[in-house]
This record gives structure tokens, sequence and C-alpha cells, in this order.
């Protein structure tokens, strides 16, 4: 299955609403203080846990369009909460892989290897 995975700069009720309208599966990341259902995201699951997950059983409102919608906190205590129209159980192996990409190109460019660097060398 293709699906759109996209992160907190990809967001808004025009966006969202296209992808719908287009039938383009996503899962995209959502900032803290999106609102969910008239509530923000950082408020939902106020007392998970490191690797604790959260999901919200009803298509919940995420900038006026019916999301399926699920949370985790990492290793590093972060929050991450994902909002999509695939299922609210596998959304958060759906932005996993979003993740491992990120960690790929940020070891190719900055941590280590400098593939920018490599530019211009004959």
């Amino acid at each position: 299955m293709e699906v759109l995975i996209a992160d907190r700069e990809f967001i808004g009720h025009d966006w969202l609403t296209h992808l719908l309208i287009c039938s383009v599966p996503c899962c995209i990341r959502l900032r803290n203080n999106t609102v969910i259902d008239d509530l923000p995201a950082v408020q939902w699951w106020p007392n998970r846990g490191v690797d604790e997950r959260g999901l919200i059983s009803h298509e919940a409102e995420v900038h006026g369009v019916p999301l399926q919608v699920a949370a985790t906190v990492g290793q590093d205590s972060e929050r991450v909460i994902v909002a999509g129209n695939a299922p609210a159980v596998s959304l958060l192996a759906l932005y996993r892989k979003r993740w491992k990409t990120a960690w790929l190109f940020r070891h190719l460019k900055s941590k280590g290897f400098r593939l920018e660097n490599t530019h211009g060398l004959t």
C-alpha cells in the first residue's frame, strides 16, 4: 500500500481536504498545539510514558477534517502525534518508516558521511 508520509510542516485544512478528496492515503505528524476535537494535541494522553501508545477510537477532527489519530512518547520523551486516513492502529508504524528515511539522510549529510562535501570532487 502506498501512503504519503509527512512531517509537521505539511498541515492545514486545505491540504488535508485535498488529500482526502483525491483519495490519497496519508499519515502526517501533528504539532503539539494542533487542535484535535477542540483540545490541543499535547493534552490528549497526558500521562503516557516512553513507548506507550494512545489511539482515539473515533474519527477526530483535525484542522476541520475527520482523521484517525495515534500518539506515542519516544525514548527522548518527545511526544509523537500522527493523523491520517489509514486505520489508527497502523499510523505509528507508517510514520516510523519516514523516521528511518530521515535518519538515513541525517547520517549521509551532517552526521558522518557529509555527502554535500563530495560535490566538485574529481
